[in-house]
């Protein structure tokens, strides 16, 4: 297979995973971003909640709610699990 053929193949996948179609967001003031309703509602992402964006060496950037990071993380690494989601209860505690 090209490299070529493999670019192609993996920008198809990329926009085969897509949930919603793409968006454009400005850079506001303090380079905030504020997501769009829908892509907030289909993430579950709600006033005050913790998100986590990080980028990938291709220069796209993923942002996931904390909940769901850590339960990715926990997938990758079962043993972190139960202390992750005692982190985060505790947090949510705390912030009442």
């Amino acid at each position: 297979m090209s490299k070529e053929g493999d670019a192609i193949r993996k920008k198809r996948r990329l926009v085969d995973n897509l949930k919603l179609g793409p968006k454009t967001i400005v850079l506001g003031e303090k380079g905030r971003i504020v997501l769009p309703a829908d892509m907030r509602k289909e993430m579950k992402a709600k006033k005050g909640d913790e998100l986590v964006a990080v980028m990938g060496d291709d220069g796209r950037v993923v942002i996931v709610t904390a909940k769901d990071a850590v339960n990715r993380a926990a997938g990758a690494f079962p043993e972190l699990r139960g202390a992750a989601e005692a982190h985060i209860s505790r947090r949510d505690r705390e912030s009442e």
